[in-house]
């Protein structure tokens, strides 16, 4: 069978955001092998995907969220070098007010990710950054904004 006939390997997306909703900004980092992302990695067996994305979160910045908000799915299709499809289970979490404006923190959990320094900073919420990431995340860029956008729609009713 080829790989990308197989089932997709479940993967945690933690987006955290702050600002007010004409000015949101997107927690992200710079991977000093692959460029800019966001914390994200694969769930382990018998975990949900929200805790999953609180451990990735914690394990890839140094963060102890919680409250994860599901914003939806995307499925990455099969490319050369990867086992499998995947299906990023994406996530928002509000960012406290106390945050830094930047800083460094050493990735864990992941042997592939051992030693690596993450360096992570805010930027503008704006259909630019998508193009301004790793071209792998520009998608998953686009559907959080489009969330951000939807829940900060007028409601209907009177």
């Amino acid at each position: 069978m080829h790989p990308r006939d197989l089932p997709p390997t479940p993967k945690a997306l933690a987006a955290v955001l702050r600002g007010p909703g004409t000015a949101r900004e997107l927690l992200v980092f710079t991977h000093p092998l692959t460029g800019d992302q966001l914390p994200k990695g694969t769930i382990e067996p018998q975990e949900d995907p929200a805790t999953a994305a609180i451990r990735e979160l914690r394990e890839e910045s140094g963060l102890s969220l919680a409250g994860p908000h599901p914003i939806g799915t995307w499925h990455r299709p099969w490319e050369p070098g990867y086992a499998a499809p995947q299906l990023w289970h994406l996530f928002t979490f509000e960012a406290p007010r106390d945050l830094p404006e930047c800083w460094a923190h050493e990735a864990e959990g992941s042997p592939a990710e051992a030693g690596l320094i993450f360096a992570y900073r805010w930027e503008a919420l704006t259909p630019a950054l998508a193009g301004a990431m790793r071209p792998l995340f520009a998608p998953v860029v686009r559907l959080i904004l489009a969330a951000q956008t939807q829940d900060a729609a007028p409601k209907g009713g009177a």
